[in-house]
């Protein structure tokens, strides 16, 4: 009994040995996190057009007090408020865990034994030491450590695209976070482009809510059409091949600086 305890224990070390420990996950998470935000963010700066060119019907109470002109320039301070919000609320720590979660916790996980068979001659490099692109080549089965996240990069960076297009998608849509953030942040704005110009008693006449409820009607479509173009084609574009595509070698670097 003890000899089998023993041989477990040893083949667990191994194991561990061989692993990315969760420094190392957090760190990748956070650097590919990195490398897309500035495609992550360009693309919901694409929404904004879609949010703000449409037909506004003003009713005849409310044009006599405030102008179009006031209303449709509230209404696109509003609208910048609200792209800001999404872009920090779909990036960050946010976006860490999503990516974490997808390398490390999903199907196809980067964990487990990477010596069966053996790939490399080494579990790990010296202490200051990096694995070399080199073992990133050999390691060409999905385990634990930094060779075999290196070796499998272009899998990994179409798995974390397509989980970022569901997430965008899933805050786009129905009562998603997206859509709470514009509907509030388009609201506040119209109120106060009453308030500036005098008209302030205007704000809990129904007739407000009914303007504003026919604005957000019209900007779900304009996200509707957004998420079908330009969600489904982030870093599918030549605009955006730069931004998503040249840090290839360098993060290859980075993953394997890790034990």
């Amino acid at each position: 009994m003890k000899l089998t305890v023993g041989a477990t224990l040893i083949a667990a070390l191994a194991a561990v040995v061989s692993a990315c420990e969760p420094e190392c996950r957090r760190g990748l998470a956070t650097a590919f996190s990195d490398k897309y935000y500035e495609p992550i963010a360009h693309t919901v700066q694409l929404l904004k057009p879609e949010l703000v060119n449409f037909k506004l019907n003003v009713p005849s109470q409310i044009s006599a007090a405030v102008s179009e002109q006031a209303l449709k320039a509230g209404i696109e301070t509003g609208v910048t408020s609200a792209i800001n919000k999404m872009i920090n609320t779909v990036t960050g720590d946010s976006l860490d865990k999503l990516y974490y979660s997808e390398m490390f916790n999903g199907p196809r996980s980067f964990k487990g034994d990477c010596n069966n068979p053996k790939r490399v001659d080494r579990r790990m490099p010296p202490p200051g030491e990096s694995w070399t692109l080199e073992e990133c080549e050999k390691m060409d089965y999905i385990c634990g450590n930094p060779p075999s996240i290196c070796h499998f990069l272009d899998e990994i960076k179409d798995r974390l695209l397509n989980r970022t297009r569901v997430r965008l998608n899933e805050y786009s849509n129905g009562d998603g976070i997206f859509v709470r953030t514009l509907d509030n942040d388009v609201r506040t704005a119209v109120n106060n482009v009453l308030s500036r110009e005098g008209a302030g008693s205007l704000i809990e006449d129904p007739i407000v809510n009914i303007m504003v409820d026919d604005i957000i009607v019209k900007q779900l479509g304009g996200m509707k059409n957004w998420s079908e173009r330009d969600v489904k084609n982030l870093c599918l574009t030549t605009d955006q091949d730069s931004i998503c595509n040249s840090w290839d070698d360098e993060i290859k670097i980075e993953i394997l600086k890790w034990p």
